[in-house]
């Protein structure tokens, strides 16, 4: 997973996603009060080419300090890290003047999350970015700048490996469907959209003993630990797998039921143009799952696309084992 591979572009690597780490030339890079430096060089190299004041800078790193003594600290951090990291020609990596800080744009270093970010926005680089993804940002940073960036990146993850989940299965690529689904799970134990896919999975590349004992245990999981049962949705692919029938979601029944919705499907647009308003929506969707509810308010004119960001929200939560509750007034 942590391999340098093709990816890899320079001599210095900045891993972020994980347990954070820097190294040159595959030598890792030992820095002083190392939770500290490697938090303020993931501040600037997530804000690459942004001239960040020192103030700013201070605050997010030493937020319970004064302002005299976060500054002293940022002086110091900043020293430290200049002193670790090896030199480059021109420009050091971290430019520095009076008032402002920032991580220089002009690098030669790897940056999985970068990497990351631009391998996620294209269908066929999506497994490249899923490799990429060792963990959440940051895992050892407790900082609250961190938790936003963390999320955001964790919903963007789920997101292409629930999609790509899909598309190997459509193809019939049932190993390789198995094993990111085993991934999502691991990821996320309670998803039961998750474990359907891996059950239904399982059952559609012949091995179904195999399928039952993955929802055996994660029905056993839920009662030990939770105390309920699996979803109505679960249990149904449960069922038709004990007729020997079509599981709900294959490619089979999707095939059967094309003629009756393609009019329909024609109809539809396509969602675009509102993609970072949705990827906000659905971290808010990922955090709220994971036991961190919080109230989002969505305004604007009528008629700029309200209904319909909601619509596909909802699609998503309920695409990841969510139930949707819809009502309306005047």
């Amino acid at each position: 997973m942590r391999g340098a591979g093709p990816e890899v572009c320079g001599s210095m690597e900045i891993r972020l996603f994980g347990h954070a780490d820097v190294s040159s030339s595959g030598v890792p890079i030992k820095f002083a009060k190392r939770s500290t430096t490697l938090a303020m060089i993931a501040y600037l190299v997530l804000r690459r080419g942004q001239s960040i004041s020192r103030e700013s800078l201070a605050f997010v790193l030493f937020p319970e300090s004064d302002e005299t003594a976060a500054l002293a600290e940022l002086r110091r951090y900043l020293y430290l890290a200049a002193k670790a990291l090896p030199e480059r020609a021109g420009e050091p990596w971290i430019v520095a003047d009076s008032e402002t800080v920032r991580w220089n744009e002009r690098d030669d270093a790897f940056v999985d999350v970068l990497a990351f970010e631009r391998l996620a926005a294209d269908p066929e680089t999506h497994l490249a970015a899923i490799e990429l993804y060792a963990g959440d940002l940051l895992e050892d940073v407790y900082d609250d700048w961190v938790l936003g960036e963390r999320e955001r990146l964790r919903a963007r993850y789920l997101t292409i490996l629930t999609a790509s989940i899909e598309r190997l299965r459509a193809r019939r690529a049932f190993g390789p469907a198995i094993e990111l689904a085993t991934r999502l799970l691991a990821s996320d134990p309670w998803r039961e959209d998750a474990l359907r896919s891996l059950v239904a999975i399982r059952y559609e590349s012949g091995d179904t003993a195999g399928a039952l004992a993955e929802y055996d245990r994660f029905a056993k999981r839920l009662r030990d630990d939770l105390g309920i049962a699996p979803m109505a949705e679960t249990v149904a692919v449960r069922r038709s797998i004990l007729r020997n029938e079509v599981v709900p979601g294959s490619l089979d029944r999707a095939l059967g039921t094309i003629a009756a919705t393609a009019a329909p499907a024609r109809a539809v647009l396509p969602f675009v143009g509102r993609g970072h308003e949705l990827e906000t929506l659905h971290a808010a969707w990922t955090r709220a799952a994971r036991g961190a509810p919080a109230f989002v308010l969505i305004g604007g004119e009528a008629g700029v696309g309200k209904t319909r960001l909601t619509g596909e929200l909802a699609r998503i939560a309920q695409a990841e084992g969510g139930r949707v509750f819809v009502g309306t007034t005047s």
